[in-house]
């Protein structure tokens, strides 16, 4: 399934489609008014998620019900009340976590209104899980990783992930796939899911189409862009999105520099825009870089992947990769009749070769653990980020005003601008970090990292992720390249050893879960697409989610 090539223009309305199939379960429901006893069950009722379920009842008395789905182990991992505040006599309840290919039982206890109760065991039986190395790769143990698995100290709910050209997938602790998207979503363009404030995913599909699903794969929105969005979003408090995107004209064949605010979910209107070209230095070199790619030659000289909000300054983070950049943009020089100027940049993260005069004030300085300043090479090498991804505020901010920690996934690209200096992706290393900007004193010191000790098979040289929770960081090294021997190649993209001649590259994606307090990886899975092209194949993301969230259900 290809989504829209450009903007405004939809292929395939998924959601009056499943408006339909909506309508004819409610039609259904009303010419036979399933009981407790005979309810009507149906499988995947949008033929997109096989690991799920509608079970619909009608009760004489109106009924609030405890739902548990059993675990492979016979024991409920999932559990949640449905409605979630009050009754119904109408019960349309939404199953999701099935394990396949087998009977699963679902268990549900009636509270009726009238305070008597009864409880009911249904099965719900699953088909195997489709088989394919591409659409499907085979979830394992990384390899050549040693670790202790301790389950117990894990952030709630289920990993989610949505690989390039692969099925959206939900994994829970033992690395058994409970929750795929299929058909509809597998897309072969751009891929990236998240979770709204409302309880749904939003699923990008393609580079100007965004899907708003529910846990059953039910599409209740699609938003077609006006814009190429080429990476993540961010959710403000008001609902609208805060995305990565870039000027539909494209002037000087410059793309993937702007950060904009869309009107989400009424419309995909631009209410505020960061045109970074305004104010940076697009001639400036950095690495990686690919000012010119393909045949239409855009530039792509900053390559936002990820903008943030903060509110603590009322600022909006960037991130962009080909410049080894993160700044703050103070929020009110977004207005669209606005042109960047240099005074609206709180500051500047990252490596300080090739920044002109104009910039230096606004440069963060590097200080190690007791304060002292880092030189040039030292910070470059081991200090800065380098094509890196996912910046985010962790929720336990500093209370001292002037101070703002981020964490990010460090790609580690190059790690110098010095030739002799360049770390070849063989021996090269990603990292989770997370650093203190002191506003007032214009200094950045790294507090937490992790990713050297995974060494250079978990290199992830072109995406990757990191999210925060109470106690963990799970952590997504989604871009590792692996040639036929194990050996990190990089990619062509992203590696002053790579020059894009190498025959084969195996991608690799490695998902790990590290506790805060000891840095003790304390849950991982990996998988790979063996023998195909590393551009096509990757996992930009992954998410830690429950999978019934508590915006919708009790």
């Amino acid at each position: 399934m290809v989504s829209a090539t450009a903007p405004g223009i939809l292929i395939r309305n998924l959601k009056i489609e499943h408006d339909v199939t909506t309508q004819t379960i409610q039609d259904n429901f009303n010419n036979t008014l399933p009981d407790a006893s005979n309810p009507l069950i149906i499988l995947d009722p949008y033929r997109c998620n096989p690991l799920a379920a509608l079970i619909c009842i009608r009760t004489e008395v109106a009924a609030q019900v405890k739902v548990d789905i059993a675990g492979s182990d016979g024991i409920s991992d999932i559990s949640f009340m449905y409605p979630k505040d009050g009754f119904a006599q109408n019960l349309f309840i939404p199953v999701a976590g099935l394990h396949a290919d087998m009977d699963n039982i679902v268990t549900v206890t009636f509270n009726f209104s009238d305070q008597t109760t009864q409880t009911l065991e249904y099965t719900v039986t699953t088909s195997p899980l489709p088989v394919s190395s591409v659409l499907l790769p085979t979830l394992h143990e990384p390899n050549q990783f040693n670790y202790q698995k301790n389950i117990s100290a894990m952030a709630d709910g289920f990993t989610f992930i949505a690989p390039q050209s692969a099925y959206p997938v939900g994994i829970d602790s033992s690395s058994n796939i409970r929750w795929l998207l299929t058909g509809d979503y597998v897309n072969t363009e751009w891929s990236d899911i998240e979770r709204l404030s409302n309880g749904n995913f939003l699923l990008s599909f393609g580079f100007f189409e965004l899907r708003e699903v529910d846990i059953l794969g039910c599409c209740v929105r699609q938003t077609m862009l006006n814009s190429r969005m080429h990476h993540d979003w961010y959710e403000l408090d008001n609902g609208q999105l805060l995305i990565t995107t870039e000027d539909p004209e494209h002037p000087n064949n410059y793309v993937m520099d702007v950060t904009a605010v869309i009107n989400y979910p009424e419309s995909a209107e631009n209410v505020s825009e960061f045109r970074l070209r305004e104010v940076l230095d697009v001639s400036r070199l950095a690495v990686p870089n690919v000012n010119a790619q393909g045949a239409t030659d855009e530039k792509d000289w900053f390559h936002n992947n990820r903008s943030i909000y903060d509110p603590s300054t009322d600022s909006v983070i960037i991130s962009g990769r080909h410049q080894d950049t993160i700044l703050s943009v103070v929020s009110s020089a977004g207005a669209l009749d606005h042109k960047l100027a240099i005074d609206d940049i709180n500051w500047i993260m990252g490596p300080h070769d090739n920044w002109a005069d104009t910039y230096q004030s606004k440069l963060l300085t590097p200080l190690d653990s007791e304060g002292s300043i880092i030189s040039d090479k030292a910070a470059n090498l081991d200090f800065w980020n380098w094509g890196q991804h996912s910046v985010t505020l962790p929720v336990d901010q500093p209370a001292e005003a002037g101070l703002t920690d981020i964490i990010i996934f460090n790609n580690g690209n190059y790690r110098s601008y010095a030739a002799a200096l360049q770390v070849p992706a063989a021996e090269n290393y990603s990292e989770c970090s997370r650093y203190r900007i002191d506003t007032n004193a214009m200094t950045i010191q790294r507090t937490w990292t992790f990713g050297h000790e995974m060494g250079s098979l978990r290199y992830g040289s072109y995406v990757g992720s990191v999210r925060d929770y109470d106690t963990t960081y799970l952590v997504n090294h989604g871009g590792i390249c692996l040639d036929d021997a194990g050996i990190n190649v990089g990619t062509h993209w992203g590696d002053p050893d790579n020059d894009g001649t190498v025959a084969t590259i195996n991608p690799t994606v490695c998902v790990y879960e590290v506790l805060k307090e000891t840095r003790e990886v304390i849950w991982a899975m990996e998988f790979s697409w063996q023998d195909y092209p590393y551009f096509i194949f990757y996992n930009f993301k992954a998410i830690r989610a429950t999978m019934y969230p508590s915006a919708i259900y009790g």
